[in-house]
């Protein structure tokens, strides 16, 4: 689905962030070219892939990368804790983590409290002793493993707030993915034409829904790390 809409609209931009602008071909490409270095580095179907970073496009591409895999996303909110974060990449079991060094956790820590994770990825250039994002890109060769994906296939894991309780995982297949767009699509006829602002967290159920739209019908959108009245006006 990626790939139709990028033949269909590739020239036109998907979204924006900061001065930054990525078009549905640039969507495509970068992600797919994750893909490939996530396959290279041992990332493959039914793997869990968990995603620790605020609104930003590399969010977009690491969704696109691993559900092309047949991976399962694990997207963390950026406001979690350390504890937290490392609790939910264990009940996951969690191989990897795209994440950045500017949040509140200590990435180099989390191996250690997290048996399962074999790889850390950092957006920064700077990476240290793990991956970095950019690297990945241009060590890809090549394209992705070609693998035959079912809607019923495992998608994405999202965590609860846990406002009742302990924090719950809910595992949404690839049907889960789209019906939000659907539901938009169908109810209020958002296509190729509508501009929207991306400030709900893509690591909640409802901020896929933008990435979602942009892939399914078209629709353009801004990122936004968090919401601001003052950069909103």
């Amino acid at each position: 689905e990626l790939i139709a809409r990028a033949e269909k609209s590739g020239g036109r931009e998907c979204f924006r962030h900061g001065g930054r602008s990525v078009t549905f071909a640039e969507l495509k490409d970068i992600s797919l070219r994750l893909a490939s270095g996530l396959a290279e580095a041992g990332v493959g179907r039914g793997d869990r892939v968990a995603i620790y970073l605020p609104n930003c496009p590399e969010y977009i591409f690491a969704y696109c990368a691993i559900f092309a895999l047949g991976a399962i996303a694990v997207p963390l909110d950026f406001f979690l804790g350390e504890d937290e974060v490392a609790a939910f990449l264990n009940h996951a079991e969690a191989h990897t983590l795209i994440s950045t060094r500017r949040g509140r956790v200590s990435l180099e820590g989390l191996p250690v409290r997290v048996p399962s994770l074999s790889r850390v990825i950092v957006r920064e250039e700077e990476a240290g002793e793990f991956l970095s994002f950019g690297g990945m890109l241009s060590a890809a060769r090549g394209e992705p493993p070609e693998i035959a994906l079912a809607e019923d296939d495992h998608a994405a894991i999202f965590y609860t707030s846990g406002s009742t309780g302990r924090p719950k995982g809910a595992l949404w297949n690839r049907r889960h993915l789209h019906l939000g767009a659907d539901a938009a699509h169908a109810a209020i006829g958002i296509d190729e034409t509508f501009f929207s602002l991306a400030a709900i967290p893509f690591s909640h159920s409802a901020g896929i829904l933008y990435p979602a739209l942009a892939v399914r019908y078209g629709m353009r959108f801004l990122i936004m790390e968090r919401f601001s009245p003052l950069e909103f006006v």
